[in-house]
């Protein structure tokens, strides 16, 4: 059987390598003054990766299951909504509102084009089905949670690449396997995003700050990857992996805030 998760991997990893290793005469050369041109390298490639996947369509990879036929579109005009509000952060300065209104009308979207949270298990009740109101509200404040987390990770850096290959990797694990289309699709752009990025940046030698349209998306792309999960009854490690590695990482930074403070108590002139 040909993998939409594989091939999701391939086509974002390529268009990934490309625009990175173009990125300058693509958007050019970075400027640390705004305006800053944007170079939303991983943002395009998400969703140029996910286009494509969504044109070949989920037919190609039967008996894969198609899942929500509006699931992938709602992902990709989700995601170019969000990469229009936080293009102007990049540009000029950033915003937390206008952050916050690109994700919840991404969320949005998420929730009306079937991934949503269907279910609660409460412990001593039992599985709880959902209604209409409160699973659109659980899932806006799980997709800004998800969000939240990896833009704590991408203050340190690679961390918030890597917390989002591992949230693709579990498709890519035996009990992921029967994901849908749209998961397996999502999860492995997440993957092919960095994985291609990364090689152009070895193949050039040339290393650049991730934008924070690139970190938005890679957390928006990771939340949907996580609800798709959530269908299948594997979502778990999708919010879990992200929120211990967001803890350790407040952690680290908590300690390393302490010990520069107590080393400028002591000595003001370090």
């Amino acid at each position: 059987m040909i993998s939409a998760r594989l091939d999701a991997l391939l086509v974002t990893a390529l268009i990934a390598f490309i625009l990175e290793a173009f990125h300058r005469p693509l958007f050019g050369r970075p400027r640390i003054k705004p305006p800053r041109p944007p170079h939303p390298v991983l943002a395009l490639a998400l969703l140029f990766g996910a286009m494509t996947m969504q044109f070949i369509g989920a037919a190609e990879y039967a008996p894969l299951g198609a899942g929500s036929p509006w699931a992938l579109p709602m992902v990709i005009v989700g995601g170019i909504i969000l990469t229009l509000f936080t293009l102007k952060t990049d540009i000029h300065v950033p915003s937390s509102r206008r952050h916050f209104i690109g994700t919840m009308i991404a969320a949005a979207l998420l929730f009306f084009g079937g991934l949503r949270i269907p279910f609660l298990a409460i412990p001593g009740i039992g599985l709880q089905t959902l209604g209409a109101s409160t699973g659109f509200f659980l899932t806006l404040l799980f997709v800004f949670l998800f969000v939240s987390m990896i833009e704590i990770c991408a203050s340190v850096p690679v961390l918030a690449s890597l917390t989002a290959v591992a949230v693709g990797a579990m498709v890519f694990v035996p009990a992921g396997a029967n994901q849908t289309f749209p998961g397996q699709v999502l999860c492995g752009s997440l993957i092919g995003a960095v994985l291609g990025r990364l090689l152009a940046t070895l193949a050039t030698g040339r290393e650049r700050h991730t934008d924070k349209t690139e970190v938005l998306m890679l957390g928006y792309f990771g939340a949907a990857a996580a609800l798709a999960t959530f269908i299948k009854s594997f979502a778990t490690a999708g919010f879990i992996l992200p929120l211990g590695v967001a803890t350790v990482t407040f952690i680290t930074l908590a300690i390393l805030s302490f010990e520069r403070t107590t080393i400028l108590r002591a000595n003001p002139r370090a």
